[in-house]
């Protein structure tokens, strides 16, 4: 083989070695661009699960108002009206 092949040969090899090059970079350009797009969407995914538990917060603190209204209102019932039943009732039977 002389020089010239040589030289031919090598640039050859050159030429394959840029190939390989471009499509690892080409690979490397389509990863990142669908990485990117993969984290825009799992962001927007964030904050709608945010938006969303903030709604669901806010039913949840209205429902436990209300429970603890109707545990109050049963306190009072217990206390207060059960007591004036049982004397009217003792009351009334020992008629």
């Amino acid at each position: 083989m002389n020089t010239e092949q040589q030289m031919e040969k090598h640039f050859q090899d050159d030429r394959e070695n840029f190939k390989k090059i471009d499509v690892f970079l080409a690979k490397q350009e389509i990863h990142n661009e669908m990485h990117n797009l993969l984290l825009k969407e799992i962001q927007n995914d964030v904050k709608e699960v945010v938006i969303q538990t903030k709604k669901t917060n806010g039913r949840v603190d209205t429902q436990e108002n209300w429970r603890a209204y109707l545990t109050g209102a049963l306190a009072v019932i217990i206390t207060f009206l059960l007591p004036v039943i049982f004397m009217i009732v003792s009351n009334y039977l020992k008629k």
